[in-house]
């Protein structure tokens, strides 16, 4: 990119994740200059989503199959610095993403059919197949045995009320999702709204709902006693669940109906303040099921969680109940990284620049104060404020305490299948046996990640080993063995594609460095659920810089916008309205003359009859 940018800038911004595309946004829209880079080719950074063909093109670079496609010229960056002034030099890649393993696990094209002997034989194994499975399942769950026989009577009279949905597999090929590719929307870490949360609010108050489409999370599921089933959240769904008794079901709206008003009743919780919420819910005297809904499910709480933060998530999670239907949470369609994409829309319009392939070389200061920077072009670009993710940050500084174990798999078939399409939520606490907490999204053809008949799942949890090491115990427990070659049994999900990496938790990184005047760093993406930290963040950063501003406020009716500094000043419409008024002048005269001429008609007339 040859293009000569502009020289003074209020606010130069590196990297276009979230935060920094809210403060974009929010800078631009009260005026401020900002020029926005980012080293990628494409928007989002960490926080992006792809289609098959660019996930392809992602892993390659960061399997060293691919180099980066940011040039950097020659020139002699000393010459572009003053004298006093002190050059520190900033990364030109990042170093959030590693341990990146992908693997298929279908033929590239479909085998030659099969006979119809061969077939109906197959078939015959295959169901054979599955009753082996389905009795090895039942064995494998049944260690208490006066429980289990409780459960199974329990569970025969839900299979006999709700009929379980036929799933017939199709035999899929490398080359059938290859035709598919733009249908795919592969998020590197997804996140979803609360119905009243932090993001839904800021969308609407500030008018970038415009820009954004949205479906709702229509299940959220949870793994009890050895099966995944529903979670009942409202209470139309508590009373319908048959997975709850009738005493659980008292409890739990007992329990509930406290949790989205707490505050005003201390008393319920006095004595647990500096307690966990795992221990405040067990002292209510719940059953296991009660107590594994709510701490598991809803709270999304791990052992550590404090009572009152536990409360908070269980009231913010009711809230949102209702509002946009029977659902707490909203899906970004097309993928999380589209959001940041929509800020970024409204930096533009209100004069904000941009450029892709185009970073900072070097860091401009003078006394301990951020004067500018220099660029991959060789331009010195100057501002009074720097704003950076944290991987654009000075080599010393990129070291990371936390990271998150990540696995995106392609699947045939939903982990728990019925007669509609499904955007599902499941948390799989660390209680099960697993390393950590893991966050499991399920994505049909509804959410507009994936096509027809396959399935995208994201799975998620704070990383121990590395991410393969980490979530594999989960992925053996839901879906059917990897392996290549499809198994027909319709009792597990098969994996036709995986891909396993590990993200930086770039708001972990260690604190170092000599403070810069007019520099700020922002965070990528946490395994939290939604975007309220990158919200929180973005709002602190604008406070300092704008004391007393409005954050991001809504666009104006273009309508009502009063243009300045025009050569025809005060002149409204598009220039041919003179036209139009002269002709209403003289049609006014017209009138005037017609009405004048009917007087002394009939005034005449009166005289007449005198």
């Amino acid at each position: 990119m040859d293009e000569k940018l502009a020289t003074e800038y209020d606010a130069i911004i590196l990297g276009t994740g979230m935060a920094e595309c809210i403060l974009a946004a929010a800078l631009s829209r009260i005026g401020n200059k900002v020029l926005h880079l980012d080293r990628n080719d494409y928007y989002s950074g960490d926080w992006a989503g792809f289609n098959l063909q660019a996930v392809q093109k992602w892993i390659d670079h960061h399997t060293g199959l691919q180099d980066s496609d940011l040039n950097q010229k020659e020139f002699d960056i000393e010459s572009l610095k003053e004298e006093n002034e002190q050059l520190t030099s900033l990364p030109l890649s990042s170093n959030t993403v590693r341990n990146v393993k992908h693997a298929v696990y279908i033929s590239d094209e479909i085998p030659v059919a099969l006979s119809p002997d061969v077939e109906s034989t197959s078939l015959a194994e295959i169901a054979e197949n599955c009753k082996n499975e389905e009795a090895e399942s039942k064995s494998a769950d049944s260690a208490d045995e006066g429980e289990r026989e409780e459960e199974a009577s329990e569970e025969e009279e839900a299979s006999e009320e709700e009929p379980v949905a036929t799933v017939i597999k199709r035999n899929w090929c490398v080359q059938d999702l290859k035709r598919e590719w733009r249908k795919f929307n592969l998020d590197l870490m997804p996140k979803v709204l609360y119905c009243r949360g932090s993001m839904v609010e800021l969308l609407i108050s500030s008018d970038i709902a415009k820009y954004c489409e949205f479906r709702s999370i229509t299940r959220v599921l949870t793994l009890l006693k050895g099966q995944l089933q529903k979670v009942p959240c409202s209470r139309a769904d508590v009373f319908a669940s048959k997975q709850v008794s009738m005493i659980e079901k008292r409890m739990l709206m007992k329990l509930l109906t406290f949790c989205l008003d707490y505050e005003s009743q201390p008393q319920e919780y006095a004595g647990f303040e500096d307690k966990s919420f795992a221990e405040f819910l067990q002292s209510k005297k719940l059953s296991a099921s009660v107590v594994h809904f709510v701490q598991h499910a809803i709270a999304r709480a791990v052992d550590s969680t404090s009572c009152l933060e536990g409360l908070a998530v269980t009231k913010k999670f009711l809230s949102s109940l209702g509002r946009y239907g029977n659902t707490a949470f909203l899906w970004p369609m097309y993928g999380a990284g589209e959001l940041p994409q929509a800020f970024c829309r409204v930096c533009a319009v209100f004069g904000g620049t941009y450029c892709l392939k185009r970073t900072a070389v070097a860091m401009v200061t003078e006394d301990q104060k951020v004067k500018g920077i220099i660029d991959t072009e060789g331009q010195r670009l100057n501002a009074k404020w720097l704003i950076m993710e944290s991987s654009y940050r000075p080599e010393p500084e990129r070291i990371y305490e936390k990271w998150i174990s990540r696995a995106i798999l392609l699947t045939d078939q939903s982990l728990v299948p019925d007669n509609s399409e499904h955007i599902s939520l499941l948390n799989l606490p660390k209680a099960d046996g697993f390393a950590e907490a893991v966050s499991v999204f399920e994505l049909s053809s509804l959410s507009v990640a994936s096509p027809q008949d396959l399935y995208v799942v994201h799975l998620s949890c704070r990383m121990t080993k590395d991410a393969e090491t980490d979530l594999m115990p989960v992925i053996e427990k839901l879906f059917a063995p990897l392996k290549t070659g499809i198994s027909y049994c319709n009792s597990k999900p098969q994996v036709l594609m995986s891909l396993f990496f590990n993200l930086a938790d770039t708001n972990s990184c260690k604190s170092g460095g000599k403070n810069i005047d007019g520099v700020y760093s922002v965070g990528g993406p946490t395994d939290d659920l939604d975007f309220d930290r990158a919200i929180s963040e973005a709002r602190k950063i604008f406070e300092e810089l704008c004391p007393g501003e409005e954050f991001l406020p809504k666009a104006p009716n273009p309508e009502d916008i009063i243009l300045e500094g025009e050569e025809n000043e005060g002149q409204k419409g598009s220039g041919f309205e003179k036209e139009e008024e002269e002709e209403k002048k003289e049609d006014e005269k017209k009138e005037e003359k017609q009405e004048e001429k009917e007087e002394r008609e009939e005034k005449e007339e009166n005289k007449d009859e005198e």
